[in-house]
């Protein structure tokens, strides 16, 4: 019962681990408009988004006020992601300018935000699962998920193949138990018949000799006779 159980949490945490991949792996591919996932490391978003969640943001042609999008700032010479809500839309010189702000802050963001800085929008957030999904984007994490879900497939397949090549050798045992029975069995059945023959050896026998005393007797007649013919 154990084992039993250990085995399906196991199939459980593989089949996880497995879509988690799948889906990190989908979310890099360099595709048009395609998904991201990204971790949330801060709680400038609590309550809605908590500190070490998951969001999946996907991109939209138009974005409204109040909505949680993710945005692009360039940082120290590399691209900065940040999640928070959006405050309000406003126009500048004919072109719209984004104000963003984190729920759990007193002020709205410093710098408005250009539409083409938007990523997306959040779609869904999971708690906590960040902190896993930060260390599977390292390369060692990556590595874990590769590595971990590949052996505990091929330790069940050589688990299974093992099984079967277990049974297939059993059954050639038991056939061949069987054969040597029916062998055996073929050979006590012969017996019976060279004793048919003994005595059909016998009967011959029995037969000449009975031949030979009726021929005794009758020369023994013979003689009788000749015997009182000459009286």
């Amino acid at each position: 019962m154990l084992k039993r159980t250990l085995t399906i949490i196991g199939n459980i945490i593989l089949v996880a681990l497995l879509v988690i991949g799948v889906f990190i792996v989908g979310s890099l591919l360099p595709i048009k408009n395609n998904y991201k996932i990204l971790s949330v490391m801060s709680g400038s978003m609590e309550p809605a988004i908590k500190t070490g969640s998951v969001v999946i943001i996907f991109p939209r042609n138009s974005y409204s006020a109040g909505e949680i999008i993710t945005f692009k700032q360039f940082n120290e010479n590399k691209d900065v992601f940040t999640t928070h809500r959006l405050a309000s839309i406003e126009e500048k010189d004919g072109n719209k300018i984004f104000k963003t702000k984190g729920d759990a802050n007193e002020e709205g963001d410093f710098e408005p935000i250009e539409p083409g800085s938007v990523v997306g929008k959040v779609v869904l957030a999971v708690p906590y699962l960040g902190y896993a999904i930060s260390s599977i984007k390292s390369l060692p994490g990556l590595l874990l998920i590769i590595v971990v879900p590949a052996v505990i497939i091929i330790y069940e397949q050589v688990k299974v193949i093992h099984g079967e090549a277990k049974e297939i050798l059993n059954k050639k045992i038991e056939e061949k138990k069987i054969l040597n029975k029916k062998s055996r069995s073929k050979k006590i059945i012969k017996k019976p018949r060279k004793t048919k023959k003994i005595d059909k050896k016998d009967n011959k026998k029995t037969k000449k000799e009975s031949l030979k005393i009726k021929k005794v007797k009758k020369s023994v007649k013979k003689i009788a006779k000749t015997k009182r013919a000459k009286r």
